[in-house]
């Protein structure tokens, strides 16, 4: 069989697939109208690579050159107001814990929004005292122990310190109570 020589190039011809281009991967030798593919993608890698390198590096001058100390001053630090933490202390088998129940749910019901986002009520059935004081006396207390004498025992939380209610067991003074402990804070 006789086999056909392209006369302008003495290299065997590359197949074509169906749309005129070439199924060769090699380089070509010749001269091209633009700029290679390859060169392109090589370039966009490295350009990202030199720009998450220079924000590791302004990164890593935040994180570790020294700087001006930062001092805390109340027009940079956020201030909360600590919420008054009022603690009930009942049975429900106590004839006074009974005659303070609807009384003391009048004194919440009659706290509007802005008083209670300042409260915290912790309220401790006789039947849960000994896993609840010890949780409220870490959360409030720093481990000081809350000393209860009798049902119901009554009183608010201030500076690690446990403070007893001594007024009347009604809504009034109950809320008139609360109300003053919310505005101190």
């Amino acid at each position: 069989m006789p086999t056909s020589v392209n006369k302008k190039s003495t290299k065997p011809k590359a197949s074509v697939n169906g749309k005129g281009k070439s199924k060769s991967k090699g380089k070509s030798k010749g001269k091209s109208k633009g700029k290679s593919k390859t060169k392109k993608r090589a370039k966009k890698p490295l350009q990202k690579n030199n720009d998450k390198l220079e924000q590791i590096e302004e990164m890593w001058k935040k994180l570790f050159e020294p700087s001006d100390p930062v001092v805390n001053t109340e027009d940079n630090m956020e201030t909360k107001k600590p919420k008054v933490v009022i603690v009930l202390i009942h049975a429900d088998w106590c004839g006074h814990c009974q005659q303070l129940k609807p009384e003391w749910q009048q004194m919440k019901d009659n706290l509007n929004e802005k008083e209670m986002s300042n409260i915290q009520f912790e309220e401790v059935e006789s039947g849960v005292l000994n896993d609840r004081l010890p949780e409220i006396s870490n959360n409030y207390m720093d481990g000081k122990s809350i000393e209860y004498r009798g049902f119901p025992t009554i009183g608010s939380i201030s500076n690690g310190r446990f403070n007893q209610y001594g007024g009347e067991r009604n809504s009034k003074n109950l809320l008139e109570w609360v109300r003053t402990l919310s505005i101190g804070k």
